[in-house]
């Protein structure tokens, strides 16, 4: 019985090995069913010439983007330059006018009593004369009280 169990444990053995060899065989090659086909391969190269074309004039639009920003961003370093060279130059007419319309509220003030007390002075010898021209005809009787 031991030349049959001998024969039957390699038989046994055998099997498993062909089995694993089978097994390992189909999971590293490709089957031919697998293979692409002629056509296929013609397909994708064809689909990777478009990808590769949209890709070239994707890097133009890229391209012409950047060289905007650049010129974007060199505008906007000329601006803030300009800037920072008128800012003095407008603080100071700043302080200038301001200093201009006080002036003139100053003046417009002293001219408003100036105007107040020429008026007064208008009102008052008006006033006298109105009165010396009223005693004046009163005397000559011109007007009946």
């Amino acid at each position: 019985m031991s030349i049959y169990k001998t024969i039957i444990e390699s038989l046994i053995i055998g099997a498993a090995f062909g089995l694993l060899g089978g097994a390992i065989a189909e999971w590293i090659l490709p089957s031919p069913k697998l293979l692409p086909t002629n056509e296929a391969i013609k397909a994708q190269i064809q689909k990777l010439d478009e990808i590769q074309g949209s890709l070239g004039e994707l890097q133009k639009v890229l391209s012409q983007q950047k060289d905007r920003l650049e010129k974007d961003q060199l505008s906007l370093e000329t601006i803030k330059k300009e800037k920072e060279r008128l800012e003095p130059i407008v603080k100071a007419d700043r302080e200038i006018v301001e200093s201009i319309l006080q002036m003139q509220q100053e003046r417009f003030r002293k001219q408003v009593w100036k105007e107040r007390g020429i008026g007064f002075l208008i009102g008052f010898f008006s006033s006298l004369a109105a009165s010396s021209v009223f005693i004046f005809l009163n005397r000559k009787k011109v007007i009946n009280a």
